[in-house]
């Protein structure tokens, strides 16, 4: 039984490495933008945000890899209070503004901390800027249409997107446990409806919360809200644990119970940064 634990914790020790490279991996809002009817040739893509102030262009885009003119078209744009997001570093957005079109249609990512309140303006290379409405978002992970052409822009219903992150994380996190059982060997095959019923009441309760944290106060609420759904899960499941795996001392179930979420929030926070 020594040897398992120690198995046990080497193995918590190497899969706890995507979490501390990830540290900052956590649960990050994302924003995609799919456009159509764009024109030919580059296009530049930012969101709008507004603000008291317009801050000065983020060095990063005066460089050669950057049209100038183009670039200081889209950061001196500063009309009714809304100024460029990522070029004037209104927000913390890892992304790019070059836009890839085929076709007349480009998709374009802004990840980590997109607003919630936003225009979208593109900046053709014949100068001619063009502003969609207003968009005010609703989901965690949202995509928005945006026709450049007219203008409009839109969200997507939530569900789909959630419905893809639900089975990934899903999937995910049995595989792990699935692994630990093995390495405990507490059975598997006396337990696995357990840990399936249990991982599957836990992912609903944690995007449920998540979902719930995003309408009643928007991103921040539903950081608030995962963070607090986790914490909880991390206590249900070690309790559920303790009792229902007792073919092992007690000792080793709690032990089996805190690995196991330790190595699912890990997953969950590098998955969370990468699919969002």
């Amino acid at each position: 039984m020594r040897k398992i634990s120690i198995a046990a914790i080497l193995l918590v020790m190497v899969l706890m490495i995507p979490a501390v490279v990830f540290a900052d991996a956590g649960p990050k809002s994302n924003i995609t933008i799919e456009a159509v009817n764009m024109p030919d040739g580059i296009c530049y893509m930012d969101l709008l945000v507004e603000v008291d102030n317009k801050s000065e262009t983020d060095p990063d885009f005066l460089t050669d890899d950057y049209d100038r003119e183009m670039i200081e078209i889209l950061s001196s744009y500063y009309e009714g209070g809304w100024s460029a997001s990522v070029v004037n570093r209104e927000h913390i957005i890892f992304d790019g503004i070059k836009c890839k079109v085929v076709d007349g249609k480009c998709t374009k990512y802004f990840g980590y901390m997109p607003p919630d309140v936003f225009r979208i303006i593109v900046v053709s290379d014949d100068g001619k800027v063009q502003v969609s409405e207003t968009v005010e978002r609703n989901a965690f992970d949202s995509t928005i249409d945006f026709d450049y052409k007219t203008g409009e822009a839109s969200e997507r219903p939530v569900l789909p997107g959630l419905s893809l992150s639900f089975a990934v994380t899903l999937i995910v996190t049995l595989l792990i446990e699935g692994l630990l059982f093995l390495l405990f060997k507490f059975g598997f095959r006396k337990y696995w409806v357990w840990i399936l019923v249990i991982n599957l009441v836990t992912q609903i309760f944690l995007y449920a919360a998540i979902t719930f944290g995003t309408v009643i106060g928007g991103i921040f609420f539903a950081i608030v809200f995962y963070i607090l759904a986790e914490f909880l899960i991390f206590i249900g499941e070690t309790i559920a644990y303790a009792f229902i795996l007792k073919s092992k001392p007690i000792g080793l179930r709690i032990v089996y119970a805190i690995s196991a979420n330790l190595l699912s929030l890990a997953a969950g926070l590098v998955l969370f940064g990468l699919l969002s």
